[in-house]
Parts: structure tokens; C-alpha cells; sequence
């Protein structure tokens, strides 16, 4: 499985930690000048690492006493990069430049190193992955939550000595006397931690150079955009998925609301047929002054004989009449001459037809009748 390396580099020594290992996973001599021999020897470890993190120890660091004002830490750092050879003895006025040394801002000190040594550091260890960051080891201390005084392995013949307080590193320095009973090795396990909190390193915490601040920069700048890239993609099939479902979920329930449409019609047909049978029931049974029995018997007393009805409407307001007689022309002024009966008028064309040998003539009538007045024959 693949995980965060933290690679503590110092003189002569270089140990590998990763999450939760509170002793080295691997530890080896090397030589800083050439690190290619090293990162083969770790390549052939079973567990390759997915991101790796140097750690510079202070045999490679130089510390100074600077007070810079509150700007971002990009810009102190450029500060500092623009008159190193003021503060670091590493940097020789035949060499000094703004891309000479690599730059760590700590709380009261700025910690520095050759940039092209550190280059070469991250330009190898890039061969087992990319490397995410470098810090120095002061500030992964402080990284850590160390407080107090510490010691640590410098450069031969010398012991390095780092002050952590609340606010960070406050000063480091190298002395060749032994170093006090009373200062407890720093725990290189704690710092390697810290690193590997989280997924990357802030940049701010780095030990950069220019080139290698923008270089982090734009790779992580990069990452963040095939991220997103993912994530919209991710997002556009999610919502391509979403929207099949929904189209074939629509038509499933399309189909199965055809299927219970046609299952049901006979079902609705009945029902619909049973209102209209009630809503001719209530017309004919409700009460409009007028009953039916007369106005039947008054058609039936007035009507020529030859007349044939064939079918009686009432929508509770008017009558319809169909039928066929031998003159049907004269039956609408019969009809308007009847006491109670009013609005006479025929409702379609009239059509003659031959009934067993006899002219014969449709109709089809409507009339009012008069509430509570008495048809007169």
C-alpha cells in the first residue's frame, strides 16, 4: 500500500519515518553530494511511498536573527533571499545572488541552506515520488508542538542546540562543547509526524529557494486543477446518470399508467354510464311543478295519430321530442298553440322518407313548459 515518506536527512545518515512508525522503517549512510545511491537502495524497499517529504537536519542549516515586517511569509523570504550574504556565511560575495539560498521562515530566525544542494536533494528523491516539500528540522520540531531546548546531531566535532517555544523556533545554533545533561534529544519521530500531517505541506513552513517555491507552487496548482477536472467530471456523470434514470424511470411509468388506463376503461366506462343514469334520475325526480304524466297525456291528446315519437328528453328545463309523421311542418305551430307550453322550435332539419309506401317526415323538437300551469288540451 502506498504512504507519505518523511526523510530525515543529516550528516552521514539518512531515516525514513512514516505515519505512526516511531522508529525509522529504514535508516542508511549515504553522501549528500550524490544521493543517487541512496534512493536506489530505498527504491528496493517492499512499501514504495506515494509522496515523499525531506527533512533538513541541522549539519546542512545556518540560522540568524532577523526581524522582518508583517508581510506574507513569500515575501519575507524574498527579503531575506535578496541580501543573504548580510546574514549567512554560506553565502561568498562571488556567489551571492537572489537565488543563492533556500529560506526558512521560523518565529524569531530565518534557517537557510545552499539552493542548489537542495535541488539536487529533490531533484533524486523525486525518483521514488514526488516530493510534496522540505522542511527544515526546527520547524518540523515546531510542527510537532515541541517546547523547551534540544538537542540534535550537526556536523562533526559539533552538537546543535534548538530553543521551541509556544510561537516556534527561536533560535538554533551549533556549539562544539558537549551539550547540557539536561537537554533531551530531539524526537526525530515527532517531527517526521508533523510533516506527514495532512496531505501537503503549507508552503509557508518550507525551506525554498525561488525556483523551488515556484515549482511547488505551480505543481500543486496543477493538482488542484486535474482535481476539479475529476470532480466535473465526476459531477457530469453522476448528473448523465441521474438523467437516464429519470428517462427511463418516466417511461416505465408511462407504460405502466397506459397499462392500467386500458385495464381500468371498462371499469371508468361503467361508472361513467352510472353518473349520467343518476343525473337523469335527479332530473326526472326533481321537483319543477310541472309532472311528467301531464305533459306525456297533452302530447299524447294533441298529437295527430300518424305521429310517432321515438324518443322523450327532459333536462330539467326544457323537452325534446323525436320522431316522424306524416307532416311534420305542422306540428311546431300545434304545439305553440297549447296553453303552458312555450319557446317551440324545431332543433334539426326535417327529412322526408317513404314508410311503407307512405310520405313520411322527421322531427325533432324542443319546448318549454310552464311551472305549475295547467296544460290545457
Amino acid at each position: 500500500m502506498s504512504r507519505a515518506w518523511a526523510v530525515v536527512l543529516e550528516q552521514h545518515h539518512v531515516r525514513v519515518f512514516t505515519t505512526g512508525s516511531t522508529t525509522p522503517v529504514a535508516e542508511m549512510p549515504w553522501h549528500a553530494d550524490s544521493a543517487t545511491t541512496v534512493v536506489s537502495a530505498l527504491a528496493a524497499l517492499p512499501s514504495p511511498p506515494s509522496r515523499v517529504v525531506l527533512v533538513a537536519g541541522l549539519a546542512w542549516l545556518e540560522a540568524a536573527p532577523i526581524a522582518l515586517p508583517p508581510v506574507a511569509v513569500s515575501l519575507q523570504r524574498r527579503m531575506v533571499q535578496l541580501d543573504a550574504d548580510r546574514w549567512f556565511p554560506i553565502v561568498s560575495e562571488q556567489s551571492a545572488g537572489t537565488n543563492t539560498v533556500a529560506v526558512a521562515i521560523a518565529a524569531r530566525v530565518a534557517l537557510a541552506m545552499p539552493a542548489a544542494q537542495l535541488a539536487a536533494w529533490v531533484r533524486d528523491f523525486s525518483a521514488l515520488a514526488p516530493v510534496d516539500g522540505a522542511v527544515t528540522l526546527p520547524q518540523a520540531a515546531a510542527m510537532a508542538g515541541l517546547t523547551g531546548s534540544f538537542a540534535a546531531s550537526a556536523v562533526d566535532g559539533e552538537t546543535g542546540v534548538v530553543e521551541l517555544g509556544p510561537d516556534g523556533v527561536r533560535s538554533m545554533r551549533r556549539m562544539r562543547a558537549a551539550p547540557a545533561a539536561n537537554l533531551a534529544p530531539l524526537d526525530l519521530a515527532a517531527c517526521a509526524h508533523a510533516v506527514l500531517r495532512g496531505d501537503t505541506v503549507p508552503l509557508d513552513v518550507q525551506l525554498l529557494d525561488i525556483t523551488l517555491e515556484r515549482q511547488f507552487r505551480n505543481r500543486r496548482r496543477a493538482e488542484w486543477w486535474r482535481a476539479g477536472a475529476v470532480c466535473a467530471a465526476a459531477l457530469g456523470f453522476c448528473l448523465w446518470g441521474v438523467d437516464r434514470w429519470r428517462e427511463r424511470t418516466l417511461v416505465r411509468a408511462q407504460r405502466e399508467r397506459g397499462a392500467r388506463e386500458t385495464s381500468a376503461r371498462p371499469a371508468l366506462d361503467a361508472e361513467a354510464r352510472r353518473q349520467q343514469a343518476l343525473a337523469e334520475r335527479q332530473l326526472v325526480s326533481a321537483d319543477t311543478g310541472v309532472r311528467t304524466s301531464d305533459v306525456l297525456a297533452a302530447l299524447g291528446d294533441r298529437l295527430p295519430a300518424d305521429v310517432f315519437v321515438q324518443r322523450a328528453e327532459w333536462d330539467g328545463t326544457e323537452w325534446r321530442i323525436d320522431g316522424s309523421a306524416r307532416n311534420a311542418a305542422t306540428l311546431v305551430p300545434l304545439l305553440s298553440s297549447i296553453v303552458g307550453i312555450s319557446n317551440v322550435r324545431a332543433l334539426a332539419p326535417s327529412t322526408r322518407f317513404l314508410d311503407g309506401g307512405q310520405q313520411r317526415s322527421s322531427f325533432s323538437i324542443g319546448f318549454r313548459m310552464a311551472s305549475a300551469t295547467p296544460v290545457t288540451p
